[in-house]
């Protein structure tokens, strides 16, 4: 695909996101910002895999299985959550955003070559330094930490308040474990 429109579809699924935010915002508006998300990560996905597509049939499986796998319990999810529950789904759901933004830059980082920054052990400069300053790995864990923590706050009903103080000593190592 060329890379003038991979550039021009990701452009409109940004805008379609940007829209989709906005039809959230109301009850009247948001089945049409459901259909804006919708058709966004369409055109993200598909051009994504139009552009980057998989090696062999193996991993096409994998890509479709992986989908299908998400999309079922995404699903099943949203069948079975009450209305009055949302905002432990959204908590639950920001909680795998920033788990899977964690492992991106966990693969980043143990996986150089995948992502064209360069070899183990030896990642160019330019690239480390994007690869810190914007997939923080201590970072992103220690604030999927807290989703996760707020999330079983609003299922126990106790305060989200962000003057709680912070987890303690178990963060503190659990951040100087990761690499």
């Amino acid at each position: 695909m060329n890379a003038n429109l991979a550039a021009v579809l990701y452009l409109v699924a940004g805008v379609l996101f940007i829209l989709s935010l906005r039809g959230l915002s109301s009850p009247a508006s948001s089945r049409q910002g459901n259909l804006f998300g919708m058709v966004g990560m369409a055109i993200a996905v598909a051009t994504t895999l139009a552009s980057h597509p998989p090696a062999d049939g193996l991993a096409w499986v994998l890509v479709i299985l992986g989908i299908a796998i998400g999309g079922g319990i995404g699903a099943v999810i949203a069948r079975r959550v009450p209305m009055t529950s949302m905002p432990e789904l959204v908590a639950a759901f920001h909680s795998l955003v920033g788990m899977a933004a964690v492992l991106v830059a966990a693969g980043a980082f143990y996986a150089p070559e995948a992502f064209d920054i360069g070899k183990p052990g030896q990642i160019h400069a330019a690239s480390l330094i994007r690869l810190v300053h914007k997939l923080d790995v201590r970072k992103r864990a220690a604030h999927n930490k807290k989703r996760v923590t707020i999330f079983h706050r609003l299922l126990r009903g106790q305060s989200t308040k962000e003057s709680d103080p912070p987890c303690g000593v178990r963060t503190i190592v659990w951040n100087a474990s990761l690499p």
